[in-house]
């Protein structure tokens, strides 16, 4: 679905939506100064986005400094308010941080903790899965991987590697597509929980997004590896 977003006061960006299944596998956890615990909805290399169920603090431009632990590991980081709202906050990081983010959050390290989400019955019990949705792996960040059957018929209709703020998709009669994240909502109603997200698409594959997406699916664990849904994107990645 292309739509148009309002990119400043004088310029609109065309976007597409996506819709996803939501399931919180999250462990990336933020402690602030104050030692409130912030639940880390989203996360880049340059920024992230916290919740909490109390309101939030921070206003704009304000230097936030935490500690970012995931899976046990732990890393300083330091920010600017880059906005806020009545639970939420997007964090720009510093110059510093996002070179410890780099390496705190490095692929080989994000790979290693995916989890397979659509045959999983725990799951199922608690998300309403889309009946061609044949192949979802998800950790923090988000890093999700989906792959699409065909409403109709043999083989798959799509892919998607979300990334971060990345995304790589694929579609049967469209080819492989790159772009970035633009604006993400949280839909939930009393059957379904799910992800709205906004995507920017480049004119043209863009070499490092596909490479990063490249490298995901290389790293995948191999016990995710043994199934026709992972042959068929190591396909468009060869």
């Amino acid at each position: 679905m292309a739509l148009a977003l309002l990119k400043n006061q004088t310029e609109f960006e065309e976007v597409e939506k996506r819709v996803f299944p939501r399931f919180p596998v999250g462990s990336l956890i933020l402690k602030t100064e104050d030692q409130q615990l912030w639940q880390v909805k989203d996360i880049s290399y340059t920024g992230l986005q916290m919740a909490h169920h109390q309101a939030c603090p921070y206003g704009h431009g304000e230097t936030v400094k935490a500690d970012l632990s995931w899976n046990g590991e732990h890393c300083a980081i330091s920010g600017t308010v880059q906005w806020s709202s009545a639970h939420r906050a997007g964090i720009v990081f510093s110059d510093e941080s996002q070179q410890k983010i780099r390496h705190f959050l490095k692929l080989e390290k994000i790979a290693k903790n995916l989890k397979s989400l659509a045959k999983d019955d725990f799951v199922q019990e608690m998300v309403q899965i889309p009946s061609h949705l044949a192949y979802w792996l998800a950790t923090d960040g988000p890093v999700e991987v989906f792959v699409w059957r065909h409403p109709r018929g043999h083989g798959y209709s799509k892919f998607q590697c979300l990334i971060l703020d990345t995304i790589v998709e694929w579609r049967d009669g469209l080819g492989l597509r790159t772009g970035k994240i633009v604006n993400k909502r949280d839909v939930e109603t009393p059957l379904h929980s799910e992800d709205e997200i906004f995507f920017s698409f480049d004119q043209e594959v863009n070499s490092h997004r596909y490479q990063l997406a490249q490298s995901l699916i290389q790293a995948i664990p191999e016990q995710y590896q043994a199934n026709r849904e992972y042959e068929f994107l190591a396909s468009k990645f060869s």
